[in-house]
């Protein structure tokens, strides 16, 4: 919606708030807000406001929470040895200040101006320096643009193309209580405040082609998922029919987006490093919406776990990576010792069966033959989400294996030398558990 100055007249406006066609060559008519007549402003009044109501909730009305400003700015000194402030604001349609931008004429300074003057008991104060200097602003025209997100309570703003504010809040200003400001959008005003009541600086600034425009913002699906080898993608589509803008932004530093920032319709691409341990997340944040990337797990990882003093135990090369980091290998048995079934060489070992999506793991574990009777050997698995340890399959002395549950579990046993045999275990249920283990009883 484009303001048009021509429901403004002088014959309706005070000498300091009208339209001038003569202020700045080449514009054509503009509006100025200032002491621009030879009469001042009346003794009393501090604040003098020039905007156009439109009063809107824009997280309901149309689903359009994105509220556009933009207008051509020109500010003029003082020569009077006194200085104002002009600013251009942003209010609710209950007419109070969310926020903004503040020109301070006295210190030369931009100022972003977080209204507090409703919180009430509240000592910070409510400006906060830009860094821009308005040196550079007087005598020329500078656009300026302020994009407000009513959805998520952020606002950034540009002068002459130079960002000045980025998702900045209304935090100031309750939503709730007696003294509330809600985040509705009423409109975007020009304020001079008189510095000193009565003493009014002969500055002012002049106003031009002043429009405001709603929008939707982007969205994104709540939810991707990539594999886990390194350099899995996953893919979020962006609907952005507004062409608003977006920017891209991961939690993770193992889940790297591209592009960065664009505008329109398009596809952000989340590449994953290589996924060794369980199914983790990483929250991409985009224009202002959030997709939660989903990365598998490594099929059949085997983590190492403690083992109690009285059992014998075992973990090899958790991630399959053939390096041995922190505890994945073998714990619970005396690995100084060289014979026996505490012997390295007796350690179960992990091995793999079938290819593609039908590979297993598995473990063999070389048992002498007889084994003692007094015993016990469990094979257990543990769920990544319980982190309980399940048994799947027991053998008891010298008897046969036995499928514990509905595992469904398989051993395949072979003689090996020494009159021991090589006892397979493998979990064919696929339970993508992350720690699988056999324990020595006696």
């Amino acid at each position: 919606m484009v303001v048009s100055p021509s429901t403004i007249t002088t014959s309706t406006c005070y000498p300091f708030a009208g339209i001038d066609s003569n202020l700045v060559a080449g514009l054509g008519q503009t509006a100025a807000l200032g002491y621009l007549g030879s009469t001042a402003p009346p003794s009393n009044t501090q604040f003098i406001r020039v905007g156009r109501k439109v009063d809107t909730e824009p997280v309901v009305a149309g689903n359009k929470p994105i509220v556009d400003f933009y207008c051509q700015i020109g500010l003029t000194k003082s020569t009077n040895s006194r200085n104002d402030d002009f600013e251009l604001l942003v209010y609710n349609w209950d007419d109070k200040v969310l926020g903004g931008l503040t020109f301070d004429m006295t210190q030369g300074k931009l100022f972003r101006y977080d209204a507090n003057e409703y919180n009430t008991g509240s000592s910070d104060s409510p400006y906060t320096d830009t860094g821009l200097s308005l040196s550079s602003l007087y005598g020329t025209v500078l656009e300026v643009t302020m994009h407000v997100n009513y959805k998520t309570n952020t606002w950034s703003a540009t002068m002459g193309g130079v960002q000045v504010v980025s998702g900045a809040q209304f935090t100031r200003r309750p939503t709730t209580g007696t003294s509330s400001a809600a985040r509705t959008f009423g409109s975007v005003q020009a304020r001079w405040y008189i510095t000193t009541v009565g003493y009014p600086g002969n500055n002012w600034m002049l106003f031009n082609d002043w429009s405001i425009s709603a929008s939707a913002e982007p969205s994104i699906p709540a939810s991707a998922s990539a594999g886990y080898a390194a350099n899995s993608t996953a893919s979020i589509t962006v609907t952005d029919a507004d062409s608003v803008g977006w920017t891209v932004s991961s939690d993770q530093t193992w889940a790297v987006v591209s592009p960065t920032t664009g505008t329109g319709t398009g596809t952000v691409t989340v590449t994953c490093a290589a996924n060794s341990g369980l199914a983790r997340t990483a929250t991409i944040t985009i224009g202002g919406q959030t997709s939660v990337v989903t990365q598998a797990a490594a099929p059949y990882a085997l983590w190492a776990a403690s083992l109690p003093s009285d059992r014998q135990g075992f973990s090899q090369d958790a991630d399959n990576d053939g390096v041995a980091n922190g505890v994945e290998y073998a714990m619970g048995r005396t690995a100084a010792s060289a014979t026996g079934d505490n012997g390295p060489a007796q350690l179960p070992s992990l091995v793999w069966t079938g290819s593609g999506a039908s590979r297993r793991p598995a473990l063999a574990i070389n048992l002498a033959t007889p084994s003692p009777v007094d015993t016990i050997y469990d094979v257990e698995v543990s769920n990544t989400l319980s982190g309980k340890w399940t048994t799947i399959m027991e053998k008891i002395g010298n008897n046969a294996w036995t499928v514990v549950g509905a595992s469904g579990a398989i051993v395949a046993s072979a003689s090996a030398s020494q009159g021991r045999m090589l006892h397979t275990v493998t979990d064919t249920q696929s339970h993508h558990f992350m720690r699988m283990k056999i324990t020595k009883t006696p």
